[in-house]
């Protein structure tokens, strides 16, 4: 039986029973296949082994998908070069290590979700990777899409799940406005260039090893978040002030709940 592909086409295996009880590797033939659709799930799949080098070569993805299976990598640098890239989630997986790309990466100009919720990176936010996501930037006209107002940044493994119950279905007209970075292992200071993301509404850095002051430039945003477990955070509006002993730390239901802390 011969099978019709066009590159409108939506493949979303997500959650799929025939593979309950069995793990497959994410291949370089299964990567070949995948460049034939936009809209890549494979959510909760039971994948295993590498991100394949040659997924980098689907100009044409727009949502990839690849979050709760075992997929045990670094960062995976090499799907910088999809240009179109609105969606990356990468959650519950085992990707460890820093995210320390070359900086002859074109980046995500179109981005509008970066997922890296429960896995084991480490190291520092660099402003450079941060950057260039021109779409969360004010007044870019780059994300007129299905995805016009969707924007997240999930470094996390909290309960929020809004936006993953639409990919890849269409979701425009859904206002989803938040970044959560918690329970990863990144150190050093928050990125101020986060602050410029002016369409963000509620921010979550829970349960990372962060330190330092808040940066000024997230009085440019609408809302404040959750910073809930990173000791060696400090200045408003946390309760520790700079240069003091830690204040004593909110419930883990604080970031667990998206809560908002004032």
């Amino acid at each position: 039986m011969g099978v019709s592909l066009r590159h409108r086409d939506v493949l979303d295996l997500s959650n799929n029973s025939e593979w309950a009880n069995s793990s497959m590797p994410l291949s370089d033939e299964c990567a070949f296949w995948s460049c034939w659709f936009q809209p890549l799930g494979l959510n909760q799949s039971r994948l295993e082994g590498k991100v394949p080098k040659s997924l980098g070569n689907c100009k044409c993805l727009e949502v990839l998908d690849i979050g709760n299976n075992q997929i045990n990598d670094s960062f995976p640098c090499h799907l910088k070069n999809i240009a179109k890239l609105h969606v990356l989630v990468l959650r519950s997986n085992k990707f460890n290590g820093h995210i320390d790309c070359p900086r002859n990466n074109n980046g995500w100009p179109m981005l509008q979700i970066f997922d890296l919720a429960s896995n084991n990176f480490s190291g520092k936010l660099h402003m450079t990777c941060l950057g260039t996501w021109d779409v969360m930037q004010p007044n870019s006209d780059k994300g007129q899409s299905e995805l016009e107002h969707l924007i997240n940044l999930d470094f996390g493994d909290d309960d929020f799940k809004y936006y993953e119950d639409a990919i890849p279905v269409t979701i425009k007209g859904n206002k989803l406005e938040l970044v959560k970075i918690p329970v990863n292992n990144f150190e050093g200071p928050i990125p101020e260039v986060i602050g410029k993301f002016e369409a963000l509404d509620a921010l979550n850095f829970s349960h990372n090893a962060f330190t330092g002051s808040i940066p000024t430039t997230f009085g440019n945003l609408r809302e404040l978040g959750s910073y809930s477990n990173n000791t060696g955070l400090c200045g408003p509006p946390l309760k520790t002030m700079c240069g003091l002993p830690p204040a004593k730390e909110d419930s883990p239901s604080d970031s667990e709940t998206g809560s908002i802390i004032h």
